[in-house]
């Protein structure tokens, strides 16, 4: 039996979860990164009910330009899914959090870092990078950042992502997707 609505904004917030659903990279121009974390944790948990998957996500509630919060999203997507289809993990910790970089210029560099823990089987020593941690890496390091895997054999894996965040990039979730950009001279 086909689902009714009462009224049209209950079909329009219907389709618009449906719309993200099926394009997540619409989603991440419309929420904040903290959000779209939390959506992406809630629905692997759901996906793996058999794995304790523990977020932690401690972000001011703003979107970090589309390029940055799209590549923290297909990390945490990326690494989660490794821990529990190759790595077999029951236990997969993911923090998410900024932090205040070393002083330059007079101001923190602040950072955006992401952490995934699992007690999976871990990764063999020179087990070459499958295409999704490549990809993972090149994202990163194309943001500026970098991308550190550390294993042993049954010991589970540390997947650590960290990015430079600028101030033009910080914007909140309800600012429009058009930003003012200053320029270095």
């Amino acid at each position: 039996m086909p689902r009714r609505f009462p009224n049209v904004p209950a079909l329009s917030a219907f389709m618009l979860l449906l719309a993200f659903a099926v394009c997540p990279d619409a989603r991440a121009q419309c929420v904040s990164l903290s959000e779209l974390a939390g959506d992406l944790l809630r629905e692997l948990q759901r996906r793996y009910p058999e794995v304790d998957l523990t977020p932690s996500v401690r972000t001011r509630g703003a979107r970090y330009g589309e390029a940055i919060d799209l590549t923290i999203y297909r990390c945490i997507q990326e690494g989660v899914t490794n821990a529990i289809r190759h790595g077999k993990a029951d236990t997969v910790r993911v923090d998410l959090f900024e932090k205040r970089g070393p002083r330059t210029c007079g101001a923190a560099t602040p950072t955006l870092q992401l952490l995934i823990q699992d007690d999976g089987r871990g990764i063999l020593p020179n087990t070459p990078l499958g295409f999704g941690l490549t990809a993972m890496r090149e994202r990163v390091q194309a943001l500026g950042g970098c991308c550190a895997i550390q294993s042993a054999p049954s010991q589970g894996a540390i997947v650590r992502v960290i990015i430079p965040v600028t101030a033009v990039a910080v914007t909140t979730a309800s600012t429009p997707k058009y930003e003012k950009r200053i320029e270095a001279s």
